[in-house]
């Protein structure tokens, strides 16, 4: 399974929760006349979670995809610390089951 498969189940799994969740677009674009990367705006999130959503209770999460052996860059560690300092939940999840914990904590 790519993380993209792992993204798209977790995301199916939310929405028939009825939990309020959405994919980030963090990638950057590529600009095909000018023939490079759009600078990411200075505000935009370094290491912001493949998923954002808003658990039943109110609180927000961000999840972060991982598949096989693949790990958490510097700066989505960086992200996790930021959220967590902010009472948010931050799950690293390589299986859905490292989701659906969480949901019935945050009901």
């Amino acid at each position: 399974m790519s993380e993209s498969q792992l993204v798209n189940l977790i995301l199916e799994g939310l929405a028939f929760r009825n939990i309020f969740a959405w994919r980030s677009n963090n990638t950057p674009i590529f600009d095909a006349g000018k023939k490079c990367f759009r600078k990411q705006h200075r505000y935009a999130a370094k290491g912001l979670a493949d998923i954002c959503l808003v658990f039943p209770n109110g609180i927000a999460g961000f999840i972060e995809c991982k598949v096989g052996s693949n790990k958490q860059t510097q700066d989505q560690r960086d992200f996790e610390a930021k959220v967590k300092k902010n009472n948010g939940i931050y799950i690293l999840a390589y299986k859905w089951e490292d989701v659906e914990k969480y949901i019935n904590i945050a009901r």
